[in-house]
């Protein structure tokens, strides 16, 4: 029986020693690759302590593991990294890439809290809109949202200090054109996704067109007379910059709240951010 417990307990410490010999290893090529990326003079990197989690998803899709990984934003790009790479040496192709010429908007579900905080990077690439989700400490996320200001553009920062919702979840609309009798005749369904700047139209994973929200106006929810499913539609006319226009409708199963929620957003683009009780350091990066 002694000879037993001598013997399992070598065997833990063998197997002890295992995990640590791995582990040491582990937190060394992770330090080695921190290095490489403090080489690029980064705008915001989070090192080996950080714990730092995100979700790299489409509008559609239902993720919901987060992951661990590396953060690096760039003058160039934001950059998500495996936090285990298998190389020490070499640069790993990292996990999700979002150029600046690609960025369309960041903002946080909620108010800062002392304790786990979330941001929201969409991207727009090759035709497909991108999510990236980010968890980080209050402090760790001040830094981010300071270097995500710096390579988004004036009205995105503008948009992310002015106050929540910033955006909705899709809504499935069907295009919609009006007959010489008035009757209103649908063709296949997309995607309508209301951003902070924008109105997206998806088909599928696939961009069809971005509508500027301050280009819209005469926004009006309409009940269809002929019947059918939807029962309704929302109509709205596009005026563009050299002063044309073009008329637009989708019937929506909710369409009265869907054309309300529309509104609001196109509203927001004439509204200036809201004013902070308290000054100072980018006003705490906009609670």
């Amino acid at each position: 029986m002694e000879f037993f417990g001598v013997m399992v307990g070598g065997l833990i410490a063998l197997m002890s020693g295992a995990v640590g010999y791995y582990e040491v290893r582990r937190v060394a090529k992770i330090a080695q690759l921190i290095a490489r990326f403090e080489q690029m003079n980064p705008l915001y990197l989070s090192d080996r302590w950080t714990q730092i989690q995100y979700i790299w998803q489409t509008p559609r899709s239902t993720a919901v593991q987060w992951r661990r990984g590396i953060l690096v934003v760039t003058d160039k790009r934001v950059a998500i990294y495996d936090y285990a790479p298998a190389l020490a040496n070499d640069l790993p192709e990292p996990i999700a890439t979002l150029p600046t010429d690609t960025l369309r908007g960041f903002w946080r579900p909620q108010k800062y809290t002392p304790g786990v905080n979330e941001m929201w990077i969409h991207s727009e690439q090759r035709k497909q809109w991108h999510l990236l989700k980010v968890r980080l400490r209050q402090y760790e996320m001040q830094a981010l949202v300071r270097a995500i200001k710096e390579i988004s553009t004036e009205d995105q920062v503008t948009v992310y200090r002015r106050r929540r919702p910033y955006h909705h979840l899709l809504t499935d609309g069907q295009p919609a054109k009006q007959t010489l009798t008035g009757a209103w005749e649908l063709s296949d369904p997309l995607s309508l996704y209301i951003m902070p700047l924008m109105l997206v139209v998806m088909r599928a994973e696939n961009v069809l067109e971005t509508i500027e929200l301050a280009n819209i106006q005469d926004i009006a929810a309409l009940k269809r007379m002929e019947g059918g499913e939807p029962a309704g539609l929302v109509r709205f006319t596009i005026v563009y910059p050299d002063e044309t226009s073009e008329q637009r409708a989708f019937g929506i199963a909710r369409y009265e709240a869907w054309a309300e929620i529309l509104a609001e957003a196109a509203k927001r683009t004439l509204e200036e951010p809201v004013e902070r009780k308290r000054k100072g350091k980018e006003d705490e990066d906009d609670e």
